[in-house]
């Protein structure tokens, strides 16, 4: 489910903004989130630690880089989410929807949110397939994500992210 999981999120990824300044959405604004995604976003809220690359507890950092999430039917049903419209919205496709009351779900779709959200600072894929990142260190999408799922003490997750969606092929 996991490579399926990575190969989904990675064929959807666009990205708007420049990495160097990016445009910071207010925290107080209006953070929307379909019903299904509210678990998720709670696991985000609740560790106030910081998580690794972007220096800042993950639910502050994911309301100040997006304004929240909409359904998209438009979006082809294998990919899980994009990012963003000129309403720095993450848009969630019709194609899963994570079951509220499964806390595996809700990790895999706060990683997900994590990931589109780096692409909100311009972070694109590297690699010429534009599904893969070069490099962990160059912070991208899948980097956030998986240094996200290892401070969750999702370590299987995090390593096969590293394995199959780090370094160009």
């Amino acid at each position: 489910m996991v490579l399926l999981l990575g190969a989904a999120i990675a064929t959807g990824c666009a990205a708007s903004g420049n990495p160097l300044h990016p445009d910071r959405i207010d925290a107080a604004a209006t953070f929307d989130v379909p019903a299904f995604l509210l678990p998720s976003l709670a696991l985000l809220d609740a560790d106030d630690r910081p998580i690794p690359i972007v220096g800042e507890a993950a639910g502050t950092w994911l309301r100040r880089t997006v304004r929240g999430v909409v359904v998209d039917p438009s979006i082809p049903p294998s990919v899980r989410a994009q990012c963003c419209g000129a309403d720095r919205r993450i848009r969630w496709s019709t194609g899963w929807s994570p079951d509220p009351h499964n806390p595996d779900d809700a990790r895999l779709a706060a990683g997900i949110l994590l990931h589109e959200a780096r692409h909100a600072e311009g972070y694109r894929h590297t690699c010429p397939d534009q599904r893969r990142d070069r490099t962990i260190d160059e912070g991208g999408a899948w980097a956030v994500h998986a240094a996200w799922l290892r401070h969750m003490g999702d370590a299987v997750t995090a390593e096969t992210i590293a394995l199959f969606d780090i370094g160009c092929r």
